[in-house]
């Protein structure tokens, strides 16, 4: 039993977890160079707004077609800008909508009600090596096909920076208890796009987000992706979940030696990105090859996490060797039960593997049931996008769970009261079961990588109604003092006005929302 260190009012229990490893941790081979520029260094923001108070409005209406221009060409991209495509304003705070399994009104709390948990859902965040020979950013179009490349791929390193000093200052005024990383935190499964991430959320020293040759694109500290910063780092346990990003080569293909070797190398046949010059050119054939662009396995991917601080949920040897756990909320009745969902056979689409779900899922199901908890399943897709198996290999297809099956089995626990996922970039929250009095609420929460870039604060309580509730609300990433970081949002706009980009909004009532529940017996 390992217990995380206690930030603001509670403690947590973790008693399984998945494989560890000692892994030491580096930044890329070519901060020797950037060790001779001068590191940006932002301090802590003294507050930032959520969602119910302002909102990001972009100035133009997203093209309900796809630009001609594309935001990966930087003569292209020079116009979309002039054109105002990246620009934006501050709105209005949206309300948070209430919602009952049956569409009734909530009934008010009573006067014990309390609150049991607060804590962050950022997912999605897609720190990428955009000068990888293993990209492929000649495929880039539209979606579904916006996963191939973004404009502002390259400054994931610094937005995630923001994110983290964002959180930090939310957490300042009221106490965050932990943060939940929904998995995608890497593009492509590669060494050094995941200690730059664990870099900067765990914040030890300085990161530069470049490989292959050093780059300074625009000379100076502090106004490109390719300048170091130093890193502020999560004031809270953070907790991990895999995402198909994290296990497989941009997210669908496996990591094979001949993949490594590739990724390593010099050759790009799929289209990589020149920073030698401002702006960033996508080019093929001849690059700096690099090293510590070594695509991970899930197992060395999880004992490089495991090997940090401390170890982020993936604390002990578990039967699977996967980013299971099961946490407590001491105090409280709440028993957090994660489950991995990859596929290391290839494609985007998860899996509930048969074997998991005995060795692991069904038996933690099961003690949480007789242990009168009420529970919180984590994991990074969705039910919508657990797959057969099919896009992997024969055996993950013979050990998949139907779908059928698996939204069976969780609907045969009446004491799971919601699910937190990620995967699909969008805002969308679910009521899962056959009618209102069966079932439970699954939460989407859009991309750190994509428009709108929000994470959730999520509120569990208690109403002491006979209901329990999770508040969400959007947190949006600060640029306050961090010019790099805006350019990255303005970008990340510019790819969603022109069509290229994922519109992970969602309607009014799958953003700010409360979310009520029976209490389980």
């Amino acid at each position: 039993m390992t217990r995380l260190p206690r930030i603001g009012r509670r403690t947590f229990t973790i008693w399984l977890g998945a494989a560890g490893g000692a892994v030491v941790l580096g930044c890329s081979s070519k901060d020797a160079a950037a060790a001779k520029r001068t590191p940006t260094s932002l301090p802590p923001l003294d507050s930032v707004k959520l969602t119910t108070d302002r909102t990001i409005v972009p100035t133009k209406v997203r093209a309900s077609t796809l630009d001609a221009r594309s935001p990966l060409v930087p003569a292209d991209r020079k116009s979309m800008l002039a054109d105002g495509f990246s620009e934006y304003s501050f709105g209005a705070g949206e309300p948070v909508v209430a919602r009952m399994p049956d569409g009734s009104a909530a009934l008010a709390s009573g006067k014990n009600a309390a609150r049991l948990v607060r804590f962050v859902h950022l997912t999605d965040i897609h720190v990428a090596d955009d000068e990888s020979p293993a990209r492929l950013e000649a495929f880039d179009g539209g979606p579904p096909f916006d996963g191939s490349a973004r404009p502002q791929q390259a400054y994931m390193g610094w937005i995630l920076n923001a994110a983290v000093r964002s959180i930090n200052a939310v957490h300042a005024a009221d106490p965050v208890d932990f943060a939940l990383v929904g998995g995608d935190l890497t593009d492509s499964a590669q060494k050094n796009e995941m200690t730059w991430a664990l870099g900067v959320l765990s914040g030890t020293g300085t990161v530069t987000c470049d490989s292959g040759e050093a780059n300074d694109p625009v000379r100076g500290p502090g106004n490109d992706p390719k300048d170091p910063f130093v890193l502020n780092g999560l004031a809270m346990p953070w907790l991990f979940s895999t995402g198909n990003h994290d296990t497989l080569l941009m997210g669908i293909s496996a990591i094979t030696d001949q993949a490594v070797q590739n990724a390593m190398g010099d050759d790009s046949k799929g289209g990589t990105t020149d920073w030698s010059e401002s702006g960033g050119v996508v080019v093929k054939g001849t690059v700096a090859a690099d090293s510590e662009r070594q695509p991970l396995k899930r197992d060395e991917m999880l004992a490089l996490i495991a090997a940090d601080a401390d170890s982020h949920g993936l604390h002990n040897t578990q039967l699977d060797g996967k980013s299971d756990y099961v946490m407590d909320i001491d105090g409280t009745n709440l028993r957090f039960i994660a489950y991995d969902t990859a596929c290391e056979g290839g494609g985007a689409d998860g899996i509930v593997r048969k074997s998991d779900v005995n060795a692991y899922l069904k038996p933690a199901l099961d003690k949480a049931k007789a242990d009168g908890k009420w529970v919180v399943l984590v994991s990074h897709h969705p039910l919508g996008s657990i797959g057969d198996g099919s896009s992997g290999t024969a055996a993950d297809k013979a050990d998949a769970m139907a779908l059928t099956d698996v939204q069976a089995l969780f609907l045969s626990y009446t004491n799971i009261v919601f699910a937190i996922t990620g995967h699909t970039h969008r805002n969308i929250v679910s009521w899962i079961g056959p009618d209102p009095t069966q079932g439970f609420w699954e939460v989407q929460t859009s991309s750190l990588v994509e428009f709108p870039n929000q994470m959730r604060i999520i509120e569990i309580s208690d109403e002491d109604n006979g209901y329990l509730s999770a508040q969400l609300v959007g947190l949006e990433f600060s640029t306050d003092g961090d010019a790099v970081s805006e350019q990255g949002r303005k970008l990340a706009i510019l790819d969603y006005v022109s069509g290229w980009g994922t519109d992970g909004t969602g309607q009014l009532a799958d953003r700010n929302v409360k979310l009520y529940i029976k209490k389980p017996a």
